[in-house]
């Protein structure tokens, strides 16, 4: 089974037997909270195996000292604002600003998102508690994006 763990700064990969704990193999500071990286990226507890948490062959999970992140969205002057898991992707948290937003569906297929101010998309699949690393709130943006002429 293959597993991924972001922490601060960096990802480790690597492979594990379905039987093995999470705690044998996962790294984290005492004061952090383990979470399954998903579309509600619900927290997870360190003593249970592997096989209990993952369904498939692998599996991402994140840490955090916050067990909640602070979103806020920003699009054409307007800002929406909600909580959300640190194993939430990116891509829920996009997700649910687009409906935030009541923004058309044929409209949100060309709608990326960014931390506030930056010039590149973030990673859809990335955990948002990655993103933030150490803090509890994060300021993003949807834009529209560029798709190549040729």
């Amino acid at each position: 089974m293959r597993v991924h763990q972001y922490t601060e700064g960096e990802v480790r990969s690597f492979d594990v037997e379905p039987t093995e704990r999470l705690s044998d193999h996962l790294v984290f500071a005492e004061e952090s909270i383990l979470f399954l990286v998903s579309e509600e990226g619900q927290p997870v507890a360190v003593d249970v195996r592997f096989e209990e948490v993952i369904l498939g062959g692998s599996g991402a999970f994140v840490t955090h000292k916050h067990p909640t992140i602070e979103v806020v969205v920003h699009y054409q002057g307007r800002a929406v604002q909600f909580e959300v898991s640190p194993g939430t992707r990116v891509d829920s948290v996009r997700e649910r600003a687009i409906r935030d937003f009541s923004i058309d569906a044929t409209d949100a297929a060309d709608i990326g998102i960014r931390v506030l101010g930056a010039t590149e998309d973030l990673d859809p699949s990335l955990p948002i508690g990655h993103v933030v690393h150490a803090h509890h709130k994060i300021e993003l943006e949807l834009v529209a994006m560029v798709h190549p002429q040729g």
